[in-house]
Order: structure tokens, then C-alpha cells, then sequence
């Protein structure tokens, strides 16, 4: 029963914040250290979540590191000396990070559990070679106890002899949305996701295929390993006999791995992962998917290939993405070009006044600063170049403040009445995720949700009929409906003071 209770509470945490049909989705990019990404292992929807949560905790370091990199040209450590001083630094996080409420920290901490005893395999370069080697990624996972009660946080210890291999910048970063680990129902797709962004922007690669099963954990070796530290593990904590350890192990002498072979992982693993990416990236809720092709040595096209040719196929957020960051780059260069032309300029100043500037007129101001302005300050020959050329500059972003934000003229009263749009009605639209709040709701509420007619969008909310006895009914349960219409609002991206169901009397 327990299990059962467990892989619902998985199932619940990967559809909590399920998009598509036009939903609104965030845009919650995470810098993500390339080592970190590249982290084998196989495992559970919960513990991913654990693993994106970490970054999460820790982006404000990462977005340090990489603004200091601009800066400095190289990437400073994410944890300071300080923090490095002992034999493990800790974080705190909140379960909210992972989705899971206080009814459900006892499954939480079996996931915590079985993740700290997970021996991880990575790659660590030393010298001029890549070695790949196995350890404990975190030296402890739990939620302490305060007084006679947990303290609703969990804290991750990591060992500091391991900090700088998981998460080294020094060759770089990707990107993804924490969002892979939410949305994915099949379990491998996310860690096939952030394996495709380690490359994107190369747009292909050619992958060894025992390097890739082993990354995902299902190779021989890794699967044999990890069920061997499962049963160990079990003994120790006495959660099974020595017996029963003895069965286990003679079992696990005779276990054959189910992704021995190619058509297993092709139809089991690959084939539904690019699936999952192919609709998550057609309905931008992620933004990338893939195309495969497995080579073979010698033409022989029978048993496993030798490799996997991968090939990244960007879709709209990837491409508005990398428009985002060409404009950052092309700011960034804006102000680097003007403090080196006049050394007496403050770079942050600069920075902070450039920011003002809109990517629409990023361009023409451009133009403006390395043109007119400097053709200015040769003619005019300021004593204080710097205060001329940073008042010119403020001057000109005023002036296309004023232009671009000029106060719309006012509009009669009447005239509103008019344009006032009729409300957007969207017949059947996002009835799966309302069969997904159903399935959600408490028993209480259930009934009631149940009897309404179901009938569309409307703005953007879930529109239903429902009968007058059901009406007032509706209204005497209204206080206890919160936790509905907080699950509404995250099913249909809503903030958390928009209304997300709308009730009509059927006549």
C-alpha cells in the first residue's frame, strides 16, 4: 500500500505543473555546471526534482560566478574559502522546492534516503585526460528534527573534496527549465533532456553507446551496483533478515539487465523520451528535441551500435532564448567598448544606466553611442569627457522613454462600453486538465466537482454548469475550496489571485 501511495505521489509531483493547450508556462531557465549535467545514475521522478531543487538553492552562486566571468574572464569558485574551510558544506532547502507538502515528508525522506546511498558516477579530468570515476554525490540528505517535529527543511551536506568535480565551471554551463522534471512522465527523459543541452548549441554529437547507458544507469555494471547497495543497504538499517539479504543476492546472480540490448533501449527508452520532448517543445513548454541514429562499425547493423548520433533541433524558446542572450552579449559589449574608449568612465555606472535601454532601440542606441557621441566629444573638446558623454547618453534614453511610453489619450466612458471585449470562450479546451484536477481533489470536494458540466475556457479559467441545488452548495463550501483553486491555478498558470473556475446556474 505504501508503494502504491509512493508512485502516486511521484505521478502526482510529474504532472503537478502540467502545461499545454495554450496554458501560460514559465520561463524559468536554471544555469546548470557542466559536470553536474553529466552525472549518471538511474533515477526516480522525486529524486530529479530533489537534484534540480539543489541548483535552484544554489543559482544566486551560479549567476555570481558567471557575472564575475565577464568580468574577470575566468570562472571563480561558487563556494567561497570560508564555505570551504570544513570537511562539507551544507544547504537548506524547502520542500516546496520539490512539491511535496508536510502529509507527504515520510515519502520524501525514503526518496532522501535512498538518494545519499546512491554511489554516482562523473567524469573528473586529471591532467590532460577525462577520468570517470564513482562516489556519493551528497554526504547526507534529511529533514532534521526540531523540537519533537521536523523542521519542514531539508538539508543537503555535501562533501567538499567533491564540491569542486559536480560542480565545476571552468568549462562552461548549460541551461534548462526545472520545469523537464516536473512535467515528464516517463523517468529517463528528463536526464536525456539535460544530456541534449551539454551540446545544443554544437547542434550535434556522436556518443559512444556504452556511455550513454551508463549515464543513464542502466548499463550493466551501474544497475548490478546500485541493486547490490539497495539490498546492503536494506540489511543495515535492518529493514529485511539476513535471510531474506541471502535470497536477494543469490537472485541477483541470476538477474539479467532488461536493457542488454538495443531494441529494448531504443523502444523503451529513447523512442518514448524523444516523444515526450517532441510534444513538450511543440507546445513551448521546453525547447529543444532531438532526431537519432545509431551507427554501427563495419556496416553489421545487428546487436548494439557503437555509437549514437544525436542531433538537437531547436524550437521556439530555444531560438527566443538565444535572441535574449545575443542582446545581453551585445549590451555587455556596448558598455565594455565605451569604458575602454574613456578609461574615466565607472563601468557599473554605465552598466546600470544602459540597462534602461529596450531591446527594441538597443541597436539604434548602438549607433548612437559609437557615432554621435563620440564624434561629439571630438568636437566639443569637454574637460570632463565622462560627465558629457554619460549626460548625452541619458539624455538620448529620455528621450525614447518619452517616445515609446507617451501616455495613450484618454477614452470617453461610452467608447469603453463599446470596446469592452466579450469574454473569450473556448469550447472542450483543457478538459484533460480538468480531469487532472479531479483526480487530485479531496474526497469532500469530489462530488461536487464531479455533477459540474465541464464545458471550456473562458479568459482563461475553467467555465461549468452547474445545477442551483449544486449552486448553493458551492457557495456554503466556498472557504474549504482553496486548496482546489490553488491546484486550478497551477494547472492553468494562473497567479495566485486570479479566480481559476467559473460557475454558471444551467438553465
Amino acid at each position: 500500500m505504501a508503494k502504491k501511495k509512493k508512485q502516486e505521489l511521484e505521478q502526482d509531483a510529474q504532472q503537478r505543473e502540467q502545461g499545454g493547450d495554450g496554458a501560460i508556462i514559465p520561463k524559468d531557465w536554471l544555469y546548470n555546471p557542466v559536470v553536474y549535467s553529466q552525472i549518471s545514475g538511474d533515477f526516480t521522478m522525486l529524486q530529479q526534482r530533489i537534484l534540480a531543487g539543489v541548483l535552484e538553492v544554489i543559482q544566486s552562486k551560479i549567476l555570481r560566478s558567471i557575472n564575475e566571468k565577464e568580468e574577470g574572464k575566468q570562472f571563480p569558485s561558487l563556494f567561497s574559502e570560508d564555505e570551504m574551510m570544513g570537511d562539507s558544506t551544507s544547504i537548506e532547502i524547502s520542500p516546496k522546492k520539490f512539491g511535496i507538502t508536510p502529509e507527504h515528508y515520510d515519502y520524501l525522506e525514503d526518496a532522501l534516503k535512498d538518494l545519499a546511498n546512491i554511489r554516482i558516477g562523473f567524469p573528473k579530468p586529471y591532467k590532460d585526460k577525462m577520468n570517470y570515476v564513482v562516489a556519493p554525490l551528497f554526504a547526507r540528505l534529511e529533514i532534521p528534527m526540531g523540537a519533537n517535529r521536523r523542521t519542514g527543511k531539508v538539508r543537503v551536506v555535501m562533501l567538499n573534496e567533491n564540491i569542486r568535480d559536480f560542480f565545476s565551471m571552468d568549462k562552461g554551463y548549460t541551461e534548462y527549465l526545472s520545469r523537464i522534471t516536473q512535467i515528464s512522465k516517463k523517468v529517463r527523459t528528463p536526464r536525456i533532456y539535460i544530456f541534449l543541452t551539454s551540446f545544443k548549441d554544437i547542434g550535434h554529437k556522436k556518443v559512444a553507446y556504452d556511455d550513454f547507458c551508463r549515464f543513464l544507469g542502466i548499463d550493466d555494471e551501474t544497475a548490478r551496483a546500485d541493486r547490490l547497495n539497495r539490498i546492503n543497504q536494506q540489511l543495515n538499517n535492518k529493514e529485511i533478515s539476513q535471510k531474506e539479504a541471502n535470497e536477494r543476492l543469490e537472485a541477483l546472480t541470476k538477474w539479467e539487465n532488461p536493457f542488454k540490448k538495443w531494441n529494448k533501449v531504443k523502444s523503451q527508452i529513447i523512442d518514448p523520451a524523444k516523444l515526450e520532448l517532441d510534444t513538450f517543445s511543440s507546445d513551448d513548454q521546453i525547447d529543444i528535441t532531438f532526431e537519432y541514429e545509431p551507427l554501427y562499425e563495419g556496416g553489421k547493423k545487428r546487436s548494439n551500435p557503437s555509437h549514437i548520433q544525436f542531433t538537437v533541433i531547436k524550437k521556439r524558446l530555444a531560438i527566443e532564448h538565444d535572441e535574449q542572450k545575443y542582446i545581453k552579449r551585445q549590451r555587455h559589449s556596448l558598455v565594455q567598448t565605451m569604458c575602454d574608449w574613456c578609461k574615466d568612465l565607472r563601468p557599473y555606472d554605465v552598466r546600470e544606466l544602459f540597462e534602461r535601454v529596450e531591446d527594441a532601440w538597443l541597436q539604434d542606441f548602438s549607433d548612437f553611442c559609437l557615432r554621435d557621441i563620440r564624434q561629439a566629444v571630438e568636437k566639443k573638446q569637454p574637460d570632463n569627457v565622462a560627465a558629457y558623454v554619460m549626460t548625452m547618453a541619458e539624455n538620448y534614453i529620455r528621450d525614447m522613454e518619452r517616445k515609446h511610453h507617451a501616455p495613450k489619450p484618454e477614452i470617453e466612458p461610452e467608447d469603453m462600453f463599446q470596446m469592452k471585449p466579450e469574454p473569450e470562450f473556448l469550447p472542450g479546451k483543457a478538459s484533460d486538465r480538468w480531469a487532472q484536477l479531479l483526480a487530485g481533489a479531496d474526497s469532500e470536494m469530489l462530488d461536487l466537482l464531479r455533477r459540474a458540466e465541464y464545458r471550456g475556457l473562458r479568459n482563461g479559467q475553467f467555465y461549468v454548469t452547474i445545477s442551483e441545488q449544486d449552486s448553493r452548495l458551492w457557495q456554503e463550501m466556498e472557504p474549504r475550496m482553496e486548496e482546489v483553486y490553488a491546484s486550478a491555478r497551477s494547472l492553468l498558470g494562473l497567479s495566485r489571485f486570479e479566480p481559476a473556475i467559473v460557475t454558471e446556474v444551467r438553465k
